[in-house]
């Protein structure tokens, strides 16, 4: 089936190209729709095994196809844009940027979700897909910009990784009350 979905769903689905036609909604494709049955399938194993290894995996494997999944959803929507008639070169930098967006999101979300609620795997999570982010974004996004949007882009990743730190450090090593001086 992962194999199937893969066919549905391939890497290149990532990148916007002038000759990909994205047919139905922009999350409601073949290739949304199954990777969601993917997610939810690999969430309910996680969460019933969630004791056991195979259940922790089974939650690494949801929170995997849940960011490829959304992944595809903002590149097809850029697809969209490709295939109507709009610039492709354009079109290509604002799904990469669009990318880059949700990964830095979706990794403070789940870095601050892992720290809430002290999931280990959840925070490395975090912070590995805000890692992949940073990476990202200096070896590709940052390549076709003027100074402009590479002043902005990486203002936008330092806030990103700035917010990440206090959200850590807050709840990580929260302040007690101070003694009161009698």
């Amino acid at each position: 089936a992962v194999v199937d979905l893969l066919v549905v769903a391939p890497p290149t689905r990532l990148v916007v190209d002038a000759s990909t036609f994205v047919p139905g909604w922009t999350y409601l494709t073949d290739a949304t729709v199954g990777l969601g049955a993917l997610t939810i399938s690999l969430g309910l194993i996680g969460w019933l095994y969630r004791a056991m290894l195979i259940g922790s995996r089974a939650l690494l494997g949801a929170g995997l196809a849940l960011v490829y999944l959304l992944s595809v959803g903002v590149v097809d929507w850029f697809q969209r844009e490709a295939y109507g008639g709009s610039d492709l070169a354009t079109s290509q930098r604002l799904a990469q940027a669009g990318l880059s967006i949700l990964w830095g999101v979706l990794g403070c979300t789940f870095f601050a979700a892992g720290v809430i609620r002290t999931w280990g795997h959840t925070r490395i999570f975090g912070l590995a897909l805000l890692g992949l982010t940073t990476v990202k974004v200096f070896l590709i996004d940052l390549v076709g910009l003027a100074i402009e949007g590479r002043v902005a882009v990486l203002l936008a990743l330092g806030v990103l990784l700035l917010l990440s730190s206090f959200v850590y450090t807050r709840l990580q090593h929260p302040q007690g009350p101070k003694p009161s001086h009698a």
